[in-house]
């Protein structure tokens, strides 16, 4: 669940629509979901007795929709990163292990997922990084280095 909510996913409601429309894909593009387990997880979802009782549950008075921003709830400055689907490849000095980048991501708004895909916006890119390197470039996308990339980091969400 907690990958889910990390992908920008908030709301029951969106995870039916993405089984309705068999979106393998979003599902396996977040980082932690493979192939597998996003078609089990719309295959789950589709299940008519999943849906009665969420809608049960509805009727007794549980929420399942996504939450409506609070003045108190994060704002645009703490998440950087939003909208923004990450590969992380090579090894990094700053970042061991690495998913210490994945995290920080995450927290800052972004997606982090394994490979590189239509839906890929950035490559951090460490020493040693190979071949998604050299795909990322083919496609145009943003390539930062560890230090470009700590520098784009706001106060206070530095790697240490």
């Amino acid at each position: 669940v907690q990958l889910l909510c990390d992908a920008g996913i908030r709301s029951v409601q969106e995870l039916f629509s993405i089984a309705d429309e068999n979106d393998e894909q979003r599902l396996s593009d977040i980082h932690g979901i493979g192939q597998k387990t996003a078609r089990t997880l719309i295959d789950e979802l589709k299940d008519g007795r999943l849906r009665q009782l969420v809608a049960h549950l509805q009727a007794q008075g549980l929420q399942f929709n996504e939450a409506e921003p609070s003045e108190d709830s994060e704002g645009a400055a703490d998440t950087p990163f939003k909208g923004q689907v990450w590969v992380i490849t090579g090894s990094f000095q700053e970042f061991q292990p690495r998913s210490r980048a994945a995290e920080l991501i995450t927290k800052l708004g972004g997606n982090v997922v394994g490979a590189i895909s239509g839906s890929t916006t950035h490559l951090l890119a460490g020493s040693g990084a190979g071949s998604k390197y050299d795909k990322a470039l083919e496609r145009g996308m943003t390539v930062v280095n560890e230090e470009q990339f700590l520098a784009m980091l706001p106060e206070g969400g530095q790697a240490g």
